[in-house]
């Protein structure tokens, strides 16, 4: 008969036993009190299914994972059921393939090919080696997680992913819209089978014998060994190169670090391999290590692809091929020198797919919060870009080469920015997106959708220029009944126009880019759709005098002669009030050849700085904005005759005080 202190004593063994696996459920490890990534829902209730050989191992790992203070979870996943051998399969190269390899290569890197296979993004661009952090994802650049299911063919599922990855960024595409097959390269590339094989001799099969992947949809995957039999699929998903990622060629050894984050820059993704354990099957979530790499004389059993990074974990970002039921949702982040990850690190290059004829032409919302009016002339892409509020509106001109487009932009007179520069943008999407990888450009991504019916920015009075004939920026006037905002940056000419605007829709709108030499301008000009016209051509202009322009020669455009809108005077320098005892504005101080103002209030005990705003030429004077918790000030600033500056000052108090309207004179 089971006493009651025997009975208390086993309750309490049971409790105290119980104790570590309370606290793994809730993220404390007993022996440090560290606090570790919390074990999923989805896993906790799988868990109560899974078998009993399984739940042991799992507290045999947990117990393993405490003691050692790691920082990543197990759980009963979608493969933690099956064997090793199912769920991997690669197979060891040959040493007479690992030597045959090495001397295909030669001396040829990947870092060798990145500067002539046409990508341009090793750099620059918004994946760097040097920066902390990168996800291919975020960049559209990997396609949805599949699942080999239990077939050792995860070397097929690590090159398909590897060139589907590559597909992305060299053709723009959307990821759910490329699927490629893994059965047909099981089938037909001589890589292997169900029982193993190698990524690498896929890619040597696609470009020896410049073969092509089938669509999924045309090759279904099966998860077994099948004849194959030679397709004539209308797929585009052809490769034009491979290459290893270690310098000396040796794909039976492991990368580095900095080796796999460039190649990973440079194609999107790497293929490399692993040695999978009972713990990376379990693996759940966290930052996953197993057991240091073997450098020197590593083995593997499984290819995953590598599509990102994080130093802060010191991790990579693995995409593997078990569905999305294991790890954070087919994902694992894993520790730079753990399991022997890296080896055999590997980059394909898709060929680019001519037949994608991918369409900019259309109205974008940029992420700077402004509306962008783009269109393709050939190669050639035109814009014209501006904010709302008319802080900035610029010009680009650029050309598309596969998924990128290269080129500069030019701020121009209809905003009060005066920025120009290089800047490098990424098409996605199929079109419907852009993204900048380089340039001092604020807008980073630009989304395409639907004109607004309303709403549209109209013109503007000028909002910077110049008064000399060897500098055509400003505000000019066209006999077409257009405004067109030029700017002249060294010999470069950029400019906006547009007719009368209604709703913020004009009767026609185009960007111009071109060369000045002397008083010669040559001009290449595209409608943008703003509105709908689809006009382009080449311009010669002749710029005679301070404030004409004429055209020379060039069809299909309506415009002949261009007039300058003159500026206001240059009002530049500190004035003071000439009442020394103003109860108001004491000083104005105008900078940045009349295009900043700041202004200081009366106060005690010494005079309270507005601010600084942008200075507008309106007509002969000028206006300016203060706004503030107390109210809304806007200025016009005239130089008088004599010297003066006068100052309109209209006041729209925040509180119960009425509006209030002064004339203030100030001199230098």
């Amino acid at each position: 008969m089971f006493s009651i202190p025997n009975l208390r004593s086993a309750l309490r063994s049971a409790f105290i036993a119980f104790l570590p696996i309370m606290a793994w459920i809730a993220g404390v490890q007993p022996a440090t009190g560290q606090v570790l990534p919390e074990l999923p829902n989805v896993y906790k209730v799988r868990e109560t299914q899974a078998p009993t050989v399984v739940q042991q191992r799992l507290i045999q790992t947990r117990n393993e994972i405490r003691a050692q203070n790691l920082q990543f979870n197990v759980g009963f996943t979608s493969v933690s059921a099956l064997t090793i051998k199912e769920i991997t399969g690669e197979i060891e190269a040959t040493p007479a393939e690992v030597q045959g390899l090495k001397t295909l290569f030669g001396n040829r890197t990947f870092i060798g090919v990145i500067s002539d296979d046409g990508d341009g993004s090793s750099s620059g661009g918004p994946c760097s080696a040097s920066a902390a952090k990168f996800d291919s994802r975020n960049n559209n650049q990997v396609t949805p997680v599949r699942n080999q299911l239990g077939c050792g063919s995860c070397w097929a599922f690590a090159a398909v992913a590897g060139y589907e990855s590559n597909y992305l960024k060299v053709n723009g595409v959307a990821p759910n819209t490329v699927d490629a097959s893994e059965q047909y390269a099981l089938n037909c590339s001589g890589g292997g089978n169900c029982g193993g094989g190698l990524t690498y001799k896929v890619f040597q099969w696609m470009i020896n014998n410049n073969r092509k992947l089938c669509t999924e949809a045309q090759a279904p995957y099966t998860a077994n060994d099948k004849a194959c039999a030679p397709s004539s699929c209308t797929s585009p998903y052809f490769a034009e190169a491979w290459g290893i990622v270690r310098p000396d060629n040796d794909i039976s050894k492991i990368a580095a670090v900095a080796d796999i984050k460039a190649a990973i820059c440079k194609y999107g993704s790497v293929v490399v391999s692993c040695l999978v354990t009972q713990k990376f099957q379990d693996y759940t979530n966290g930052v996953f290590f197993d057991f240091t790499s073997n450098t020197s004389s590593p083995s593997s059993n499984h290819a995953v692809l590598l599509v990102g990074w994080d130093d802060s974990k010191g991790a990579w970002l693995m995409k593997n091929s078990w569905g999305t039921g294991w790890g954070e949702n087919g994902y694992m982040w894993i520790k730079y020198n753990t399991s022997n990850i890296g080896r055999r690190a590997c980059w394909v290059k898709a060929k680019r797919n001519t037949g994608t004829q991918v369409s900019l032409n259309g109205y974008y919302k940029g992420n700077d919060n402004g509306h962008y009016y783009i269109r393709t002339v050939g190669n050639k892409v035109y814009w014209f870009g501006e904010h709302p509020n008319g802080n900035w509106a610029n010009v680009f001109q650029g050309t598309l080469s596969g998924s990128q487009i290269t080129g500069k932009f030019y701020d121009v007179p209809k905003g009060r920015a005066t920025g120009s520069g290089n800047l490098t943008l990424e098409v996605n999407n199929n079109g419907n997106g852009l993204v900048k990888l380089s340039g001092g450009f604020g807008g980073t991504n630009w989304t395409k959708m639907a004109l607004p019916a309303s709403g549209l920015p109209g013109n503007r009075d000028g909002q910077f220029g110049a008064t000399v004939q060897s500098d055509v920026s400003g505000r000019w006037t066209c006999n077409d009944g257009g405004i067109y905002y030029i700017r002249q940056v060294g010999s470069a000419v950029a400019w906006f126009g547009e007719a009368s605007n209604t709703n913020g829709k004009p009767g026609f709108a185009n960007v111009g880019v071109g060369t000045r030499s002397g008083n010669n301008i040559t001009l290449g000009w595209a409608d943008v759709p703003k509105c709908g016209l689809s006009g382009q051509g080449t311009l010669q202009l002749s710029v005679s005098g301070v404030n004409t322009i004429a055209k020379t020669s060039g069809g299909g455009f309506g415009g002949t002669q261009w007039t300058r809108q003159s500026l206001g005077p240059n009002i530049t320098g500190t004035w003071k009030n000439v009442d020394a005892n103003t109860g108001s504005v004491t000083r104005v101080v105008v900078t940045n050849n009349s295009t900043k103002v700041q202004c200081f209030g009366k106060c005690s005990p010494s005079d309270c700085d507005w601010g600084t705003v942008n200075l507008s030429p309106n007509g002969t004077k000028y206006k300016a904005v203060f706004d503030s918790n107390v109210a809304t000030r806007n200025l016009d600033l005239e130089l008088l005759s004599n010297g003066q500056l006068r100052v309109n000052m209209k006041s729209v108090f925040k509180d119960n005080r009425p509006t209030q309207n002064a004339t203030l004179t100030f001199k230098k």
